[in-house]
């Protein structure tokens, strides 16, 4: 749609899009994606990337340089606003948003909990400030929506849009010589994507498959360049005391071209999260067809209810996470059933679809 249909000049409608930027980022790889989609759909995006220096003029002339365009979308990540302090970010935030004077859409891929008693009362008023200087509030997930409702953000004000899934080129070779390469042949491949960190559950996988002789555990992710946390290396001791190094391999940050050869030696996505935003990872394993065993968490339930091909284990229950593998590794016929699940879920929210509905938004909000 060209903005003259509401506008009445003959120019694309173009979107200012504030996001991190050739990094190892997935919001990165995201906003790569969802800009080649937009693109397609006939809108124009100018690219303001997050900078390395965040502090308040930096931020000031950021957000000022988001008025070339008909409408500002932002992508909301706490670092991305400030280097340090949480509070510091929100801050930022809301003072970037003031330089912005056009119509305002702000992805939020994380709600950060708000705390009892004394910790409530700050953070709200602060997310309140946020999102009261945002047209259009959009999450991934349904706890997230309903998090920001409870804050007494409108209901109009905040949409709930799946986290789009990339179109991807499957695997050529055979399952046997993608396990080849990787040294693993005979051996069944559970995999998590993604940036590792605390709460996706890799300790839980570790305790499940000790005893699995024929499962080899693939971390397909390296440390993110925000992680001061020291995770990584805890990982590696604790798979050494468990004396488990010949069973994990931890792959490191996987470029675009070495994703495939992964998720073709791959038997099982492992999903066994504690909590999780709009995952971007968990969207790989659902482009290329996996099968996948995840935690019976609120967004693993609601991605399940709306179509992915999900196998639920009960939530930090080594056992029964072991007891999934076992029975999904065993059952062809499961996994054939899962597959078509998530392939119609995979056509259903593609970027392409998602893009699609993206300028109907901006075009209701130009209308207004």
């Amino acid at each position: 749609m060209l903005l003259n249909n509401f506008l009445g000049v003959d120019e694309k409608l173009k979107i200012s899009f504030y996001t991190s930027w050739n990094i190892k980022c997935g919001i990165a790889d995201y906003s790569a994606r969802f800009k080649s989609a937009l693109e397609d759909v006939g809108i124009s995006v100018a690219i303001i990337p997050v900078g390395s220096k965040k502090g308040l003029l930096n931020i000031k002339h950021l957000g000022k340089m988001m008025n070339e365009a008909d409408i500002a979308h932002i992508q909301h990540e706490f670092s991305f606003f400030a280097n340090a302090f949480f509070i510091c970010s929100f801050v930022h935030c809301a003072i970037f948003l003031r330089q912005i004077k056009i119509p305002k859409v702000l992805t939020v891929h994380e709600v950060a909990p708000l705390g009892e008693r004394l910790s409530r009362f700050p953070f709200l008023r602060l997310y309140r400030t946020i999102f009261a200087l945002v047209d259009l509030i959009i999450v991934h997930t349904e706890k997230h929506r309903m998090m920001i409702l409870e804050m007494g953000v409108p209901e109009s004000k905040v949409i709930n849009l799946s986290h789009p899934v990339p179109e991807v080129k499957l695997p050529v070779e055979t399952k046997k010589n993608y396990k080849k390469l990787f040294g693993v042949d005979r051996k069944n491949v559970l995999t998590v994507f993604g940036f590792p960190n605390r709460r996706k559950g890799y300790e839980l996988v570790l305790d499940a498959i000790q005893d699995l002789d024929d499962c080899i555990f693939f971390i397909a992710g390296g440390q993110h360049p925000n992680d001061r946390t020291g995770y990584i290396e805890q990982l590696k001791n604790k798979i050494l005391l468990m004396n488990l190094e010949h069973k994990v391999k931890i792959l490191g940050y996987l470029q675009e071209a070495d994703i495939p050869a992964v998720m073709g030696a791959t038997d099982i996505v492992l999903a066994p999260f504690c909590d999780m935003p709009g995952s971007g990872s968990l969207s790989l394993g659902i482009a290329y067809h996996k099968p996948i065993i995840g935690s019976d968490i609120e967004q693993m339930q609601e991605l399940k209810s709306r179509g992915v091909g999900i196998e639920l284990f009960q939530k930090n229950k080594k056992g029964d996470l072991r007891e999934k593998i076992v029975f999904l590794l065993h059952d062809i016929q499961r996994q054939s059933e899962l597959e078509r699940h998530t392939i119609a879920y995979a056509q259903e929210y593609s970027y392409g679809k998602t893009a699609a509905k993206f300028l109907e938004l901006y075009s209701k909000l130009l209308r207004n």
